[in-house]
């Protein structure tokens, strides 16, 4: 069992983690600290609930947004809102290329990742294969696409026609259509592509 729970623990921490990934292993660790605690000398065991008490005080407050964002949640409510955009205003079948899988939870169209390059080498990108759409969105861009900053200053942007925009607790989001249009391709592409990281 103690072994399931390492093996549950090394795998996110080795790649992508966010706290509702480690829900698992932290049921499996609360069953061996527990029992580890129990079997303290009792001025140990006294010491060892207090640390355990701080530790999930801290955890909580933590979890509920810290001191600056107190019971603030933290999910980007930004893209659920650009995928609904997108299923409403979009025929089934339409490319977009985002980095959020929330949005394509939402938008139930063919998503393409948008690759970690420059903008004119995106816009390439975009038109060999087939995208009508590109999400930006200015939260995530400034940690992880730095260079297509420009997408959130003042336009024009060389082949983009901004088509929607929105703002939700101060994170700007932008749905650009590509203009003109790219014109057909994009057959190779799978037609459900998963998560994408930035890494390799």
């Amino acid at each position: 069992m103690l072994a399931a729970g390492l093996v549950a623990l090394a795998v996110p921490l080795g790649f992508f983690v966010q706290p509702r990934y480690l829900a698992p292993t932290v049921a499996v660790a609360v069953v061996f600290a527990a029992l580890g605690m129990g079997d303290l000398p009792v001025p140990w065991s006294r010491w060892a609930w207090t640390i355990a008490t701080a530790l999930l005080a801290l955890s909580l407050f933590a979890d509920l947004g810290g001191h600056r964002h107190w019971l603030n949640p933290r999910e980007q409510v930004e893209h659920r809102t650009a995928g609904e955009w997108l299923h409403e205003h979009t025929p089934p079948g339409t490319r977009v290329m985002t980095r959020s899988l929330v949005l394509d939870y939402y938008a139930d169209r063919v998503m393409v990742p948008m690759p970690y390059a420059s903008r004119s080498s995106l816009l390439h990108f975009a038109r060999a294969h087939a995208v009508d759409y590109v999400v930006a969105d200015e939260y995530q861009l400034r940690a992880q696409r730095p260079q297509l900053a420009g997408l959130f200053r003042p336009g024009p942007w060389p082949g983009l026609r901004v088509v929607w925009t929105d703002t939700q607790d101060g994170r700007r989001i932008r749905i650009f259509a590509l203009d003109p249009p790219a014109n057909g391709g994009g057959d190779d592409l799978p037609t459900d592509v998963g998560f994408v990281g930035d890494q390799g």
